[in-house]
């Protein structure tokens, strides 16, 4: 990070700490999905001001595996993003889905389902929807889009992963977590797990905008799962923007100093007619 944003970002954390304690709190809900019993938890960010008459635009915000929704978006690390979001005008969603989600069949529909409800009852643009995760849950922000391209503008995808069968075989302690979400492994459900690799899927994501940021010293997600998306995102020629940061970890704090690309890039890609 250079001088200039170190100050900035230290700036902005002291205006954080500042005005934090005026903000309101992040809202917490739950619903009943369609055909379950259990009550489904998420959190809901409103922005700082919400002209009358205006539709906002949305972010969902999926957190990563073995976390709940509100470890990562209520830890100080995220502090500064949710105070930058809400000023910019964007309602952020941050559903639970389980903390081994991965991505599967039934957490896309319920994830739709919540998406429909929170438009529904909120003064959101259905068409100015974006999504954005950590680990699972950037890989999962890139499989829902694979499968609903009509319902999101942009992806901001942060050290997840993209290829499903190759991260087995890199990361063989999350087998157990992966073959109990999918209902297999890539030998017995080669198709399940076909089905959650965007990789393999690239046509699916013409014309989407997305952004990956992926560490150098990622020791959780090998940094390869984003450069081989983007190189052949490229080929493709895609929307695809990348940054991989020098020296960059796997931690929540990898988010600090990031935040203004972040939100450039949702910017950019949400219409303002």
């Amino acid at each position: 990070m250079s001088l200039h944003k170190y100050i900035r970002y230290v700036l902005i954390a002291v205006c954080v700490m500042v005005l934090s304690s005026a903000r309101l709190p992040a809202e917490e809900l739950s619903f009943i999905p369609a055909g379950e019993t259990e009550p489904e938890p998420y959190l809901l960010e409103k922005p700082d001001s919400i002209e009358k008459g205006k539709r906002h635009p949305l972010i969902i915000y999926l957190h990563g595996r073995g976390q709940g929704h509100k470890f990562q978006w209520l830890s100080r690390e995220f502090a500064a993003f949710r105070m930058m979001a809400a000023e910019r005008g964007y309602y952020v969603l941050i559903p639970h889905l389980g903390t081994d989600h991965w991505m599967n069949a039934r957490t896309r529909v319920v994830l739709t389902e919540l998406l429909d409800k929170t438009v529904k009852s909120n003064p959101i643009d259905p068409a100015q929807v974006h999504l954005m995760g950590m680990s699972m849950g950037g890989g999962g922000s890139l499989i829902y889009t694979m499968h609903n391209r009509d319902r999101v503008r942009s992806v901001c995808n942060i050290f997840g992963v993209t290829d499903y069968t190759r991260f087995w075989q890199q990361r063989p302690r999350y087998n157990k977590s992966m073959s109990e979400a999918l209902g297999g492994t890539p030998e017995t459900k080669p198709e399940v797990y076909e089905a959650q690799s965007v990789m393999k899927h690239l046509d699916k994501l013409r014309t989407l905008p997305v952004l990956l940021l992926h560490g150098d010293a990622d020791t959780v997600v090998p940094v390869d799962q984003s450069k081989r998306f983007v190189m052949a995102m490229m080929q493709g020629k895609h929307k695809v923007t990348y940054n991989e940061v020098k020296g960059g970890k796997h931690l929540m704090s990898f988010l600090n100093g990031l935040e203004e690309e972040i939100l450039d890039f949702f910017d950019t890609n949400t219409s303002t007619k």
